[in-house]
């Protein structure tokens, strides 16, 4: 009787095939959880400017005693910056530009336009 001797070496295809859909399985799932914070992150930071711009608008109302502001209607909305005319409460605010659209009625109620 002959004795047969396989040696294997190295992977067979279905081997190979498996660890291929584990590591593609693997860097989706890492794809998907970045995508997630990253979008996270911006909300967060939109959410943060508008606080922020609708701080301001209650500041400036209530330093000058007033119920009212000139408002900036939905059609007008823009970026806000150093040399907005129509922004009265900018002084109040952290930074300029800021990075979103904004609007607002004569009550102060700020509004998010159109984010980058």
């Amino acid at each position: 009787m002959s004795e047969t001797t396989t040696t294997q070496r190295g992977f067979i295809n279905p081997e190979l095939l498996m660890t291929v859909a584990i590591l593609i399985g693997m860097v989706g799932i890492v794809i998907v959880f970045l995508v997630g914070i990253t979008t996270r992150d911006e909300r967060a930071r939109r959410n943060g400017e508008l606080a922020v711009v609708q701080s301001a608008a209650i500041i400036f109302m209530d330093q000058n005693e007033t119920d009212t502001i000139t408002p900036r209607p939905r059609a007008n909305a823009a970026i806000i910056t150093s040399s907005d005319a129509d922004a009265p409460f900018k002084t109040y605010l952290r930074s300029l530009p800021t990075h979103c659209s904004y609007y607002w009625n004569i009550d102060g109620d700020v509004t998010q336009a159109q984010c980058p």
